[in-house]
């Protein structure tokens, strides 16, 4: 088994940074509400209630937002001596393009479309690639097999 040399990757590290914070401000609202249950010298059903309240919605939304910002993280794009490989947004799954099924490669502001010869196409949404030096090589890189198809 031979092993592909890489000849680029470009990697996003954009929702990483918000999974920490979402993870901090997660575990900071489950110390107040303990903090909270602790310190409280009558309790009556409405504080109860509040505590319920609090702890299923937060814990909800911590949760969801989790869920998605883990289906986000690992996104890349690489580019290898046949074909590009990649994990990016909306679809999220490792894909592989061979370059010589490619018949067209269409490069915008935020969105990079690639046409295949059997008639699908793949659309990749690089809003997540924030450095701006990161997405000026993918979009040079893209446009590249663009031009020389």
């Amino acid at each position: 088994m031979m092993i592909e040399p890489h000849l680029e990757r470009v990697e996003s590290n954009k929702v990483e940074g918000t999974s920490k914070i979402l993870l901090i401000c997660g575990i900071g609202s489950l110390i107040l509400l303990v903090l909270k249950i602790f310190l409280q010298t009558q309790s009556s059903a409405g504080f109860w209630f509040d505590i319920v309240l609090v702890l299923i919605l937060s814990g909800y939304m911590l949760i969801q937002r989790q869920k998605l910002l883990k289906a986000r993280k690992g996104q890349y794009i690489e580019w290898l001596a046949d074909k590009i490989v990649f994990k990016i947004k909306p679809n999220l799954n490792q894909i592989e393009i061979f370059i010589t099924d490619i018949s067209r490669v269409s490069v915008g502001l935020d969105e990079i479309e690639i046409f295949i010869i059997n008639g699908s196409s793949y659309r990749l949404d690089i809003s997540d690639f924030d450095n701006y030096n990161d997405r000026m090589r993918i979009k040079e890189n893209f446009s590249a097999i663009a031009f020389a198809q």
